[in-house]
C-alpha cells in the first residue's frame, strides 16, 4: 500500500507544472482561461494510479472541456484516457484497480431522444482501449459508488417519466419557462444499479425529492444519503442524513 506522501506527491506531479509557468509573469485573464485546471482527483486501492480530469477551453467552440488522464504514481508517466468533443467526469477507480468509471453525455450505441444529453455512466479498462457506455437512464446519472466486490455500480437519478409528463417538460423548455415556475415541480431521486458483466440496470429504492450523496455499506445492502425532502435549493439548511435498509424497505432519518 502506497503512504498518504507518495499520493500526495503524485498529485503534485500535476499541479507543479501549472503553477510554475504562472509565476513566471504577470496572468492576463486569456492567461487564466487556457491555464489547464486539473480536478476530480482520485487513487486506486493499491496506490498505483492517480486519475483526474483537465480542463482546457476551446476558444473556436466557446466552451471549456474536461477529459480524463491517468497518472502512474511509481513512474510519474502520465496518459490521456479520453478525447473528442464532449467532456468526461467524475473517474472513479474499481475495488482491483483493473477499471476506470465515469460520467459523460457522449454519444453510444444506446442513445435515445431525452439521455442523449444527459450524463450516463461509462467504464475504460485502466490499461487503455475503447470504453464502453454502462447505462442509457432518461434523466441521466447524478453521483455513483462501485460495489466492494466490482461487480456493479450504485448511482442516483431523478425519477423517470412518462409520456404525457415528456411531452410537458419539452413544450415548457421551448417556451422558455419561468424558472420560479419550474421550482415548484418536484421530482424524486432514486437509488439504481448497474450490473458490469450484462450492463443489466435495476432500481433499488424509489428515493425522494432532494436526495442526494448516497453512499452504501460494503456490502450493498443499506444507503446512507442526504435529503431535504423537498429538492428546491431555498430548503437546503433542513438536509439531513437518512439510511435506505434494502431489507427493512423503509428509510429512516438518523440526524
Amino acid at each position: 500500500m502506497k503512504s498518504k506522501w507518495s499520493i500526495a506527491g503524485a498529485v503534485l506531479l500535476v499541479l507543479l507544472p501549472i503553477a510554475a509557468s504562472a509565476q513566471q509573469r504577470t496572468l492576463t485573464f486569456k492567461d487564466a482561461l487556457v491555464l489547464k485546471s486539473p480536478r476530480s482527483v482520485t487513487v486506486s486501492d493499491d496506490g498505483k494510479y492517480v486519475a483526474y480530469t483537465l480542463r482546457e477551453v476551446d476558444f473556436k467552440e466557446s466552451r471549456f472541456r474536461s477529459h480524463i488522464w491517468v497518472l502512474n504514481t511509481e513512474t510519474g508517466d502520465k496518459k490521456q484516457y479520453t478525447h473528442g468533443a464532449t467532456s468526461e467526469s467524475s473517474p472513479r477507480f474499481s475495488p482491483d484497480g483493473n477499471l476506470l468509471a465515469f460520467t459523460s453525455s457522449r454519444k453510444g450505441p444506446k442513445v435515445d431522444e431525452e439521455s442523449e444529453a444527459r450524463n450516463q455512466l461509462w467504464i475504460i479498462p485502466v490499461t487503455g482501449g475503447e470504453a464502453t457506455r454502462l447505462t442509457s437512464i432518461q434523466n441521466g446519472v447524478s453521483n455513483y459508488s462501485w460495489s466492494r466486490d466490482g461487480k456493479e455500480i450504485f448511482f442516483t437519478t431523478r425519477e423517470p417519466l412518462d409520456e404525457g409528463a415528456l411531452a410537458r417538460r419539452k413544450k415548457r423548455k421551448k417556451l422558455r419557462f419561468d424558472e420560479v415556475e419550474h421550482q415548484k415541480i418536484v421530482y424524486r431521486r432514486e437509488i439504481w444499479k448497474v450490473a458490469i458483466e450484462d450492463e443489466k440496470v435495476q432500481r433499488i429504492f424509489e428515493g425522494m425529492p432532494g436526495l442526494a450523496q448516497m453512499e452504501p455499506s460494503p456490502d450493498g445492502r443499506k444507503f446512507a444519503f442526504t435529503t431535504n425532502l423537498t429538492g428546491r435549493r431555498k430548503d437546503t439548511p433542513l438536509t439531513n442524513v437518512w439510511i435506505y435498509d434494502i431489507d427493512a424497505g423503509e428509510p429512516r432519518q438518523l440526524t
